[in-house]
């Protein structure tokens, strides 16, 4: 009789079975969140548009801009916390990716700060900037980079009081390296807990996070990226009610190195002015987003044409010539977006700029794989769409 041991074939059946499983698992749990992300995304962005406009209206009371105002802030924040759920899972299934290029940091924290300018003011903070760092090309993404110092900045201006001191300051250390200290006069923390901050979901304990709000993500996000860009970050305070200063410290790239790279350094240079009106084919299925980004777009002297479907879009072009797309990706039509910005690039060389609920790491390779040049996840930054429009016009 023959005896024949099979417990080992069992083990590595039932480990490839769990395996399969856990595949699974997560690709139904990425999918999940991207179908949620895109559903509580779209209903944002006309909103946050509307209320940019009207924002925007000097004739409008000052009480009703400043209403317009809060309701932007809150819009945005809202979107924020959106991208810090889905930031969360990139960084815990290791998908956090970086599009690296030589970056000029002192421009990404320029652009941090204007961003939270509104927010200084309100508070009436006083805030003092000093770019004393000579060498200042970083080789990252500006853009997780910048939000990176955008997390360290609002933070600053969230747990300072009004009329209280925030101040960013940078400057070169041995290595080389570049020193960024975002530095408040705030409620400050324990120095036993400047480790725990970095924590997910970690806030300083519960009467903290009842009293400010938010998810306690933001300094776990700003953390991965900095490692993710070879660097560190670290937080320090004298205790509670002392203020804190968080401190990065990124490695430096030479002049000479950053001009060697095919796309030159990052935030060093502006578009050039575009000498014409240009002609846009605007696709997007959502009736309250097409309609108030059309207004907005004709109103910075664009030539608007709108599509609500691919079908419709790809019969305008036919007969009408256009210089750019801007077009949502998850249309109805077969194929959505996607395949439109393929016939579009195929048969009348079409550049094109994604508007899309859908913002992981896959959604914006395959639409530029598809021929969209640019992948903005809604709701968008509206200055942002227009300098990419002045970027991508005839002669640029």
């Amino acid at each position: 009789m023959v005896v024949t041991d099979l417990t080992q074939q069992k083990n590595q059946q039932d480990l490839k079975l769990a395996k399969d499983v856990a595949d699974k698992s997560n690709l139904a749990k990425d999918a999940f969140l991207a179908a949620l992300s895109h559903e509580l995304r779209t209903p944002l962005t006309p909103v946050l548009m509307a209320a940019i406009e009207l924002e925007q209206n000097q004739t409008l009371p000052a009480h009703v801009q400043r209403d317009l105002a809060m309701i932007r802030r809150n819009v945005e924040l809202e979107a924020r916390l959106i991208d810090d759920l889905l930031d969360l899972t990139r960084i815990a299934s290791g998908k956090l990716e970086l599009r690296n290029a030589p970056m000029d940091v002192h421009a990404a924290i320029r652009s941090a700060v204007a961003i939270c300018r509104p927010e200084l003011e309100l508070k009436a903070q006083q805030f003092d900037l000093q770019l004393e760092a000579q060498q200042t090309l970083a080789n990252g993404d500006v853009v997780r980079f910048q939000q990176a110092l955008w997390n360290l900045v609002r933070n600053a201006i969230k747990f300072t009081p009004p009329r209280g001191h925030v101040s960013v300051r940078t400057r070169n250390i041995p290595g080389p390296l570049i020193c960024v200290e975002v530095r408040d006069s705030g409620i400050g923390f324990h120095p036993h807990d400047s480790e725990k901050l970095f924590e997910r979901f970690e806030q300083g304990g519960r009467q903290i996070t009842r009293e400010f709000g938010g998810l306690g993500l933001g300094l776990t996000i700003s953390n991965s990226i900095i490692q993710a860009h070879g660097g560190a970050i670290r937080a320090e305070s004298r205790g509670p009610n002392l203020g804190a200063t968080f401190t990065i410290e990124l490695p430096v790239v030479s002049r000479q190195l950053a001009a060697t790279s095919a796309r030159g350094p990052v935030g060093l240079a502006e578009p050039a002015a575009r000498a014409s009106r240009i002609r846009i084919l605007l696709v997007e299925d959502h009736k309250d987003t097409r309609t108030t980004l059309q207004r907005y777009l004709q109103a910075a002297r664009n030539d608007v044409t709108a599509a609500a479907t691919a079908a419709q879009a790809l019969e305008i072009a036919a007969s009408t010539p256009f210089d750019l797309v801007i077009s949502d990706i998850g249309l109805p039509d077969e194929g959505g977006g996607l395949a439109m910005m393929r016939l579009l690039r195929d048969r009348h060389g079409l550049k094109g700029i994604a508007i899309s609920g859908y913002g992981m790491v896959e959604d914006v390779a395959q639409s530029h794989a598809a021929g969209f040049v640019h992948h903005l996840t809604k709701p968008f930054n509206l200055e942002r769409l227009k300098s990419l429009i002045v970027e991508l016009s005839p002669g640029n």
